[in-house]
């Protein structure tokens, strides 16, 4: 862990973090906190067999995230961000907190689902609409699956073949890998992944997405949905036609089985640009998400660069609270009168 979380966390289980947590009503003025979850595991065991860097929190933990930010924030749900994006305003004491998820795994349903229900939180889910009807793993799910899986004591990569000897091995090379192939288009990196699963013999692992009638059903109990892409492609680097197809891909798919056309859109690992921005907005979302760490100005907020802030698995209530009274704000240049896409 970096020194400067290390310290975060420290303070935030201590009395400065409690202090200002108590002054919560008098610093948190026109600020809007987005938290971003991806899995909740319903114990240590199953969070074990989950890919490094998604899972959020275990199950009790994640009960515990939601009760602190019921007593402490003003927990808001996707239309009131909606609402100021056409000119509403707030008057909220304490911070805004939307609560989303990227990706639609199966744990959301299953694990998630019924603390959010008690807890009585709105909350957003983005889904990539291929994952939702493919039936296959998201790649770096397989890479995941492979090296666990694999009776290989190695696994060849770069001319320099990669120990898979223990378990922290095999999280090793699954490190080394995933950053490799992060950068690359996703055919490819599935192509590559494909590649090492033969070469280990290791077949498909799990689809964890949810299909589409569990989003559907999702949907009618009250979760928002969002466009998340259609391939979960790094879409800075798409051609402009591909791009506009892809995104008015996953628009239709979910106007067509939701009954309305989806209004908010995160980009897939938070990989943008001014053209990505445009794209978005010409295919008719009005906001869309990234993974900037960072909190919003709800006076003027850049409407398609959003920042979240991202829950790790060694995130407690307090440090995601510090963070939500004391990341710097993103709002749109002053001088900007276009409430869409702008320059960083």
């Amino acid at each position: 862990m970096k020194p400067m979380r290390r310290l975060a966390l420290s303070i935030g289980r201590g009395p400065v973090g409690s202090l200002l947590h108590g002054l919560a009503p008098l610093t948190g003025r026109d600020r809007l906190a987005v938290l971003t979850y991806h899995r909740i595991a319903a114990s240590p065991s199953a969070a074990s067999e989950m890919s490094p860097g998604l899972l959020s929190a275990l199950v009790a933990d994640f009960a515990d995230h939601l009760a602190h930010a019921r007593r402490r924030f003003t927990l808001i749900e996707l239309d009131d961000m909606l609402d100021l994006r056409q000119g509403g305003r707030t008057r909220a004491r304490r911070p805004l907190v939307l609560v989303t998820f990227d990706d639609a795994y199966r744990d959301f349903l299953d694990v998630a689902w019924p603390v959010i229900q008690r807890a009585r939180v709105p909350v957003t889910v983005f889904v990539a609409t291929a994952m939702l009807e493919a039936g296959q793993p998201f790649w770096w799910d397989q890479l995941m699956h492979t090296l666990r899986t694999t009776g290989a004591d190695q696994v060849p990569w770069g001319g320099a073949p990669l120990s898979l000897r223990t378990d922290a091995d095999r999280l090793a090379a699954y490190r080394v890998i995933h950053d490799a192939l992060q950068d690359l288009d996703t055919a490819e990196s599935e192509r590559v992944v494909a590649d090492l699963g033969a070469r280990l013999d290791v077949s498909d692992g799990p689809h964890e997405a949810l299909g589409w009638d569990e989003i559907t059903e999702l949907a009618r109990a009250g979760v928002s949905i969002g466009g998340h892409s259609h391939r979960h492609h790094r879409l800075d680097r798409m051609s402009p036609g591909a791009l506009a197809d892809d995104l008015d891909t996953c628009r239709r798919l979910l106007t067509e089985h939701l009954g309305s056309s989806p209004r908010a859109f995160a980009y897939p690992t938070g990989y943008h640009s001014q053209a990505t921005a445009d794209a978005v907005a010409t295919a008719g979302f009005e906001l869309a998400f990234t993974t900037r760490r960072g909190v919003i100005d709800p006076r003027r907020p850049d409407w398609y660069r959003l920042p979240r802030i991202n829950v790790g698995h060694n995130s407690n209530a307090r440090l995601i609270g510090l963070q939500t009274l004391l990341l710097p704000r993103s709002a749109r240049p002053l001088g900007s009168d276009e409430p869409g896409p702008s320059t960083d």
